[in-house]
Formats: C-alpha cells, structure tokens, sequence
C-alpha cells in the first residue's frame, strides 16, 4: 500500500529532475540469499532510496533494499517469517507483520537503531495484528488487528498512544496508508458493503463505488499529501481500478467534502480485473491490470490512461529481457521511481525497481481536482508513446 530526488550512490545514482533525457532505467533487486530464491517488493520510500517486502532465507523474511537486499528479521516467539509492507518518506523506518506466536502475525516497526519492535494488539486475546504503512515522517503506523476471530479492525499507533482502534463505520475494518496531514484511508464493511473509507481526525467517511457491478470498493493507498486515494472497486466491467479525490484538494480535511471516483480501466486481453496499489503525490498511479498473458503491472496518468509498465520502459530505452512485470507495488512521490514484482528470466518470483523519464504531460493533483468532472469514467486509452 502506497507514494512517495533519489541521492549519489543510491539506486541509479542522482535522480535527474523533471525534463530530463536520460533514458529509463530498470533492475531486479535479488533475494536474500544465492541458494533460496523468491522476492516480492511491497513498498518504496518516498525519496526514492529504498524499498521494502519479502525475501526468502530460512523463510519468508522482512527485507529492506538500497543498494543491496538486507534482511530484517523476525520477532520472538514463533515460526521464522515476516513480512515488510511500508516505509517512511527517507526509508528509514519500515513496517510490517511478523509472526510471533501460533496463533498469527504482530505488527512491527524497524529501524535501524531498534531493529524490529513489536506493537503489539487491540486484544491481546486474539494475538494477530499486521502493520500495513507508516506516516512520512515515521512516527504513526497503521493496519489492522483482530478484535475477535475472524473480525479486524484498523488501528493506528503511535509512541505515546500506542495501538488505537479507528472509529467504527459500520463493521470490520483495515487501514492500508496514512498522509502527512493525519488522513488515513482504507476500507471498513459499512451498511452498503464493503466500502473504501478515510478517517480525518478519526472520524470514517465513507468514498463510495464505481457505478455497475455490485456495491464493494477498498483503498489501498493514500499520496503523502492526502490529495489522492487509490484502490479498487466492483464496476459494470469487473473489479475495476481507482483513483479518488476530493472535491476541493484546498479541502482535503473536510469530512463533508465530497469527491469522487475516477475508473481507471485495465490492460488489453485477459479477464477484466485490475488494483491501483500506489499514487504518487504528481497523481501517477501504479498497479495491476489483466493483459493476455495474466496479472501485469500498470502505471496510469491522466493524459497516457493505463499502460504497461513493461512497455513503457521499453519505450523509453529500458532492457527487460526475460522479465514478465506482474505488479507494480510502490512509486516514489514525484512519480520517477517504480518497484514492484515479476517473474525473472530464470522464471522465479523477484522485486524489482525502475526509474521512467518524466511523465511528458502535466501531471499535479490540482490540475486532476479542478478536472475530475472531464476524467470520471475515463477508460483505457494507449496511444503511442514518446
């Protein structure tokens, strides 16, 4: 779940800025260790140096990643595995779940200074909870935990508070990122369904649905400013990608202030089913669509619609030989660097990161707020890329 200048002797070295002509540029990030292959990227930092999810050792394993695969470790107390969704805005903050009893996971926070934290439950008789993301700033992470079995709700932690439960919409309930300005979107089951939610100053408000289908929308991202939501919903077409925002983007605390819901369309062949997973704050959005051969990762930009990643790395002077780009997980805040998963030329599971050239039309969320109204129900569009 997820948005987010890379610096010298990070990533690909100094980020060019906007304007630049520096061709695309794209790499697998490994695993772990040479023996065990297996990795999946969840999360970048908003920065651009690092990246976060899961690398295989002894086990499932945390791992953070700049400029080489770190593994995290896992909490005491049950089986060897963890897991990292989030990052803060530097990287240096990461979050997730990791089990540590055998009844499930507990939600984490590391950083280097205190290795892995456990945060603990709202019931410490039902021992489950995961950490999904964490504020920009590091200090405020939110997920879920089960209240019951069975039935979650969504949290938010801080140092002085500890684990919160957010207020009730309705039914069971998860929180999947949190802004800089304290908004956090989810998803909570409400009187309509299950249905896509922000909580502002820990009221829930619920963000509607696509029209069609049958009612059930999820976030699973917020941009670090809070201007944009990404997630998916059930549309006329299938489940159906996302991207929500307010009304007023000079608002964007108001509880009462509407927005709405732009559908994002999906690749070409295939089932019709597609997730936005990240935003960037410039209103890039990454996921994945449905193409001929399966799951694809898709990045979505208001004058571009949806295209494949893949594709537009090569365009743009990438190599991919050998890969298949199934998710694009994370992108960076101003919309340049990308990681995801993909199926790797020797055909394992592996993350990977890219960096495009900048997007060439203007992309900032204000220019997508004053126009909501001409972008609603947009479909796919793929014309030629630069």
């Amino acid at each position: 779940m997820s948005d987010h200048t890379i610096r010298r002797a990070l990533p690909f070295g100094l980020l060019a800025l906007a304007g630049t002509t520096q061709a695309a540029e794209f790499r697998g990030l490994g695993d772990l260790t040479p023996v065990m292959r297996g990795s999946s990227a969840h999360a970048i930092s908003g920065d651009g140096s690092a990246a976060a999810g899961r690398g295989t050792a002894n086990g499932p394993e945390a791992f953070r990643w700049s400029n080489g695969m770190v593994a995290l470790g896992d909490l005491p107390g049950g089986p060897r595995e963890s897991y990292a969704y989030g990052l803060d805005d530097s990287g240096a903050t990461v979050v997730g779940a990791s089990a540590a009893s055998s009844q499930g996971p507990q939600a984490f926070r590391w950083s280097s200074s205190s290795g892995m934290v456990g945060l603990g439950y709202l019931n410490p008789s039902v021992k489950h909870s995961e950490a999904l993301w964490v504020s920009p700033d590091g200090s405020a992470v939110v997920g879920y935990s089960l209240l019951a079995p069975g039935f979650a709700r969504a949290f938010q932690w801080t140092q002085s508070s500890g684990m919160v439960a957010l207020a009730d919409y309705g039914g069971a309930s998860r929180a999947a990122g949190i802004a800089e300005n304290g908004v956090i979107a989810g998803e909570s089951s409400g009187a309509n369904g299950l249905e896509a939610v922000r909580w502002i100053d820990n009221v829930a408000v619920g963000l509607g649905d696509l029209p069609g289908g049958g009612f059930q929308s999820a976030a699973t991202a917020i941009s670090r400013r809070g201007h944009a939501i990404v997630g998916y919903g059930w549309s006329a077409n299938g489940f159906e990608a996302f991207l929500w925002s307010p009304g007023d983007i000079f608002d964007i605390r108001n509880p009462s202030n509407p927005g709405g819901m732009i559908a994002l369309g999906d690749l070409e062949g295939g089932t019709f089913d597609s997730a936005a997973l990240a935003v960037s704050d410039t209103g890039i959005v990454v996921g994945r669509g449905t193409g001929a051969d399966g799951s694809e990762a898709f990045l979505w930009t208001p004058g571009l619609g949806m295209v494949a990643v893949a594709d537009l790395l090569a365009n743009q002077g990438a190599s991919l030989s050998g890969w298949r780009l199934t998710a694009a997980t994370g992108i960076s805040r101003d919309g340049r660097v990308l990681v995801g998963t993909g199926i790797d030329p020797s055909g394992n599971s592996q993350a990977w990161m890219a960096r495009i050239e900048a997007v060439p039309e203007p992309g900032t969320l204000g220019v997508l707020g004053l126009g909501l109204a001409l972008l609603r129900r947009r479909r796919r569009m793929m014309p030629a890329l630069p």
